[in-house]
């Protein structure tokens, strides 16, 4: 098990990286995400900044709210290879879905966001609210899919 005094399996121990997350429901992602993100890494000297893409934000209505691979996608689409983007297989379907439909998610997930690099693949829940199956299904093909991208 990892401790905290020991670095991310190859990565040097003297690589000290700061990051920046921004997170919402970019609903849509735009310019003005992109220009605030720009201007933390200079203001604030940060190496990378992270956007993290939330499935749907229980304090506001989810009227007019686009899918989350749609919002994942644009994002990806403004940024770029430049930034990081987190996306999330809903929690939802780990929790309710199948395997099957966990699979197809991330495959499409993959191809339309991970493409040139700079995706995290993530899920939008606690981990004690996804059915095993599901999760097992995330893993697997994370692993199938992201290995091509």
């Amino acid at each position: 098990m990892a401790s905290a005094s020991l670095p991310m399996p190859g990565v040097p121990r003297d690589t000290a990286r700061r990051i920046g997350l921004l997170g919402g429901s970019f609903n849509p992602a735009h310019e003005g995400h992109r220009h605030i993100s720009l201007e933390a890494l200079k203001r604030l000297d940060l190496d990378e900044v992270w956007w993290l893409v939330s499935p749907q934000n229980p304090l506001k209505a989810g009227d007019g709210m686009e899918p989350l691979a749609t919002r994942v996608a644009r994002a990806k689409q403004i940024v770029g290879a430049h930034q990081c983007i987190g996306g999330n297989v809903p929690g939802s379907m780990l929790a309710m879905g199948t395997p099957e439909q966990v699979d197809a998610y991330v495959k499409d997930l993959l191809a339309k966001t991970a493409t040139d690099g700079g995706f995290l693949l993530s899920t939008g829940i606690v981990l004690d609210e996804a059915d095993p199956a599901c999760y097992k299904a995330f893993i697997d093909a994370g692993r199938k899919y992201g290995a091509d991208v």
